[in-house]
């Protein structure tokens, strides 16, 4: 049986550039590739959307970066000496964010034609994993179909049919009394009790009804804390997990405030400048409005914008928001917030969420 369970959306957020912790739980990911489940459906999404995840997110982090800067001298004399080195120094400081702002350019235009062509390390890791994709068969399609009509998780009644499919081929090939792990961000697949992440009890019977009762289920939103439970449950061999000592430096280094605070959605949309890339403009505001936002979705307030990229790039209407969180720490007792990747490490002590 292939145990694992993982969802397009977490498979889309390797393509994120600033996502250490899941880049480093990619390598464990490819050598347990004869356990993890993937189906034909889950492969085309990644397929067809990496390209737009990379560039919305790459795009938002290019905006950042100004055109121009207006810092005037404070000296008045147009002869002062000072004056003269101050103006010659923010007009070399326009240059160079200039030059960055030209290579960061160059460099998301190349990297998003490895990306389309799969020659990209991320896509040729992925594709390893992909090479045993499942096709669905004729009945498991009229079951997703019927289980769409019936509004059953998962899946939204807007959108095509995706992981409906999915979801019918996992339970076709899950054996009596073996467990089994999932591993998804989408909130169609779970709840979130209390501090537990939960799948919705239409699918825990469902699943229930092919593992029987007393196998375990294991339902995590991040890779890296799955593959962590899958070493400790299993019993399997999982190599390249990072260390908790390279967990927690990868932790505090995200904690720094200039990586903390890129990029964030603001909770208004100033207008931002367009960018190039080849010979199509696009700006910032017309590829997040595309991803996350929805011609009729309200303002949200500031937020991560991976969680957003990801979520709404699989679906044809605006996601829907949820709140962080809440969790309790049982090494240190602290409380954490956030469902996220760093949301399964605990602030304090930097320990695994359980």
């Amino acid at each position: 049986m292939r145990h694992i369970f993982i969802d397009a959306n977490i498979y889309l957020r390797f393509y994120l550039v600033d996502q250490p912790l899941f880049q480093r739980a990619l390598p464990a990911l490819t050598g347990i590739e004869d356990r993890i489940f993937i189906t034909t459906q889950i492969a085309t999404e990644v397929r067809r959307n990496k390209v737009q995840v990379f560039l919305a997110q790459t795009t938002s982090f290019l905006a950042q970066i100004p055109k121009s800067i207006n810092l005037p001298p404070i000296d008045r004399s147009r002869t002062s000496l000072k004056a003269k080195d101050w103006r010659n120094k923010t007009k070399a400081l326009k240059n160079e964010m200039a030059d960055c702002q030209a290579q960061y350019r160059a460099r998301m235009k190349a990297e998003a034609k490895k990306i389309a062509e799969a020659t990209d390390a991320i896509s040729v890791s992925l594709e390893q994993i992909f090479r045993h994709e499942l096709q669905a068969t004729p009945a498991q399609i009229n079951r997703a179909r019927q289980r769409k009509e019936l509004g059953n998780p998962p899946g939204k009644r807007a959108d095509p049919l995706g992981d409906q499919i999915s979801w019918e081929q996992f339970l076709d090939q899950c054996i009596k009394d073996q467990p089994a792990w999932i591993i998804t961000k989408d909130r169609d697949f779970f709840d979130v009790v209390v501090d537990e992440i939960r799948l919705k009890p239409t699918l825990e019977t469902e699943l229930r009804r092919k593992i029987g009762k007393t196998a375990s289920i294991y339902v995590f939103d991040d890779p890296l804390a799955g593959l962590e439970s899958y070493k400790a449950k299993s019993g399997d061999v999982v190599k390249n997990l990072p260390t908790e000592e390279e967990i927690k430096k990868i932790y505090q280094q995200q904690q720094d405030p200039t990586i903390a605070s890129l990029p964030r959605l603001p909770s208004t949309f100033p207008p931002t400048p367009t960018s190039v890339l080849g010979n199509t403009p696009i700006t910032a505001t017309s590829i997040l409005d595309h991803f996350i936002y929805g011609s009729l979705y309200p303002t949200p307030a500031a937020t991560s914008m991976a969680d957003f990229i990801v979520s709404s790039s699989l679906s044809n209407t605006a996601p829907s928001l949820t709140g962080t969180t809440e969790w309790t720490c049982p090494s240190c007792g602290n409380q954490n917030s956030g469902t996220g990747i760093l949301g399964g490490v605990c602030g304090r002590c930097h320990k695994l969420r359980p």
